[in-house]
């Protein structure tokens, strides 16, 4: 993912849309500092609209991958002990919460 500051942003916005139109992604730096990334959004999100209003008002963040279908999962193969590791690593996860 390439860098950019937000002065070379601001001066070439047009150009670097056409990029993130044609699926390139950008990490926009202020000072040397990460603010923001700068990506194309996934086709079946952009057709929703209410999604899109929401994400523009910094309400909701649009998913990065597709959720896989009911089908999809029940497909999913599940190893021996991966139940054990599961609730293992969710009691952790819960452990540590303030």
């Amino acid at each position: 993912m390439e860098t950019v500051n937000i002065a070379r942003l601001r001066n070439a916005l047009c150009a670097y849309l056409a990029r993130v139109q044609a699926g390139e992604e950008f990490l926009v730096k202020d000072r040397e500092r990460a603010i923001a990334r700068l990506l194309p959004l996934r086709q079946d999100a952009a057709e929703d609209d209410e999604a899109v209003r929401l994400a523009a008002a910094g309400i909701l963040r649009l998913p990065e991958h597709p959720q896989p279908s009911f089908a999809e999962l029940q497909k999913l193969k599940v190893g021996r002990g991966s139940r054990r590791r599961a609730l293992a690593a969710v009691l952790a996860e819960r452990s540590e919460e303030p």
